[in-house]
């Protein structure tokens, strides 16, 4: 597939200032079959900021990305990952760009447990046999990772939530005190904006804990599942199923239990569990 940019709009400081909203600055040379877009990095992250250069990583401030919560804090942005999708029957390529905060005492990004990497994207749409930018969400809409970074999944899912908004499924993991829990971050698409809708629990375990041929240990208890669209008497968006198979926790000093189904349901603006 071509790589080559048949056309390039100078991309103004005042274009920046509108992220979020759909516009075309850049038209990239594709093929009708496969549906697929091969865009370097470093074309990624001038279509998204404005500035052009060869490098991979860009130091960017707070300005340019349209993050007000700290107007003088600088990020250095570099691609998280890119996606082929289909929305509505169309197919599109997502973009998205990690931005770690830089510690002004270290010049370096944070490093903390408890904060990932903001999450901004850049989405094109297949028209033609050509591919244009239809969305700049320069400014973040979610956080992604730990350790203030977010490592590149490796597999992402796709949901068809409504006829208007196409989920991806992005593998998350947390442990701590011998537990381990497993899901999917659901960022949703809906034609121009992408939105981060929560994150579904699927599978844990508490193996780093547990022994069952101690009488003392806690017992073992393991369960995995799989997500699936449900009936919700949400018109806009449906429910979601989780399938689980195994065992959990059943309170201390207590046999584990067979493990049950969840319900998850779109509330203030995520998914949330009506059982846990």
């Amino acid at each position: 597939m071509s790589k080559s940019l048949i056309a390039v709009a100078v991309i103004a400081a005042g274009l920046l200032a509108s992220a979020g909203q759909a516009s075309a600055a850049a038209t990239y040379s594709g093929n009708a079959a496969p549906a697929l877009l091969v865009i370097q990095d470093e074309d990624v992250l001038r279509d998204l900021t404005g500035k052009i250069g060869s490098s991979t990583e860009q130091r960017v401030k707070a300005g340019q990305i349209g993050y007000f919560a700290n107007p003088s804090a600088e990020f250095v942005a570099s691609v998280w990952f890119q996606q082929p999708f289909k929305h509505a029957g169309t197919d599109y390529h997502v973009a998205f760009v990690k931005l770690r905060e830089i510690d002004p005492q270290t010049g370096k990004p944070y490093e903390s447990h408890a904060a990932g990497a903001s999450v901004s994207a850049i989405t094109y749409k297949k028209i033609g046999n050509d591919w244009e930018i239809v969305s700049r969400q320069s400014s973040p809409f979610t956080e992604a990772g730990n350790w203030g970074d977010a490592t590149v999944p490796e597999k992402v899912g796709q949901l068809e939530l409504s006829n208007t908004s196409t989920a991806l499924l992005v593998p998350t993991f947390e442990s701590g005190q011998g537990t381990a829990y497993e899901g999917e971050q659901l960022i949703a698409f809906d034609g121009v904006h992408w939105t981060s809708l929560g994150i579904i629990n699927t599978s844990g375990n508490n193996e780093g804990t547990c022994d069952d041929t101690i009488p003392d240990m806690p017992a073992c208890w393991s369960y995995t599942g799989t997500i699936h669209v449900a009936p919700s008497k949400n018109a806009k968006m449906p429910d979601l199923l989780v399938v689980r198979t195994g065992t959990d926790y059943s309170g201390y000093g207590s046999k584990p239990t067979p493990t049950e189904n969840i319900v998850y349901r779109l509330k203030d603006g995520a998914y949330t569990s009506l059982s846990e």
